[in-house]
């Protein structure tokens, strides 16, 4: 099986595995009354795997050169431990926020509100998307320091600017209010990345 397919596969269990746990936990829909933030309102989530990282994944991994040798699988585990980090450092940055009360936080309760325990409050469903981030973090890690076809590179930078598009909107429409900064600094990053690898 091509390495593009199976990752399409495993982007999409992410998909479902959020959708099952989030609806097993209550946190499906904001009308289950439990959160504020429920996984169908985070749309970046919601709507952002199925449209945006399954294509994403697609194009570049049916692009990337996989390199085999002795020693190469140790490059793909610094890319997985790096996505990791990422993924570890955007959710300690989301905890605290009411407006994330939802799939990957559905209560402050656990952590009694202390910052040290923000892990706590992490459901079953939060946890999978905590894990998926790390994953796509590593694919996007992989990408930059890949070379890939002129198209692919904007194609790339297209769907990574959808994203943010569609994540500030989320922001603006559902929860406190989008961060135009943030906005500009991830639109100025993807758009940095492309011109390079052009």
């Amino acid at each position: 099986m091509k390495l593009s397919i199976m990752v399409a596969i495993i982007t999409m269990g992410f998909w479902l595995g959020q959708f099952l746990y989030a609806n097993k936990e209550g946190t499906l829909i904001r009308e289950q009354g439990r959160v504020q933030m429920s996984f169908l309102r985070n749309w970046a989530v919601s709507a952002g795997i199925p449209s945006i990282f399954l294509y994403l994944n697609l194009i570049i991994l049916d692009n990337i050169e996989i390199t085999t040798g002795r020693f190469e699988f140790l490059k793909y585990l610094v890319y997985l431990f790096f996505g990791g980090i990422i993924s570890y450092f955007l959710h300690r940055l989301w905890w605290g926020h009411d407006e994330n009360l939802g799939h990957v936080f559905p209560s402050w309760e656990a952590s009694g509100r202390d910052s040290i325990f923000w892990m706590r409050d992490i459901s079953k469903a939060g946890w999978i998307h905590f894990v998926f981030v790390g994953f796509q973090a590593a694919i996007l890690i992989w990408y930059v320091f890949s070379s890939m076809p002129s198209g692919i590179v904007i194609l790339v930078g297209i769907f990574l600017g959808v994203f943010v598009v569609l994540q500030t909107i989320q922001a603006q429409v559902i929860q406190s209010g989008a961060n135009l900064k943030l906005f500009f600094l991830e639109m100025a990053g993807i758009t940095l990345v492309t011109v390079i690898k052009l």
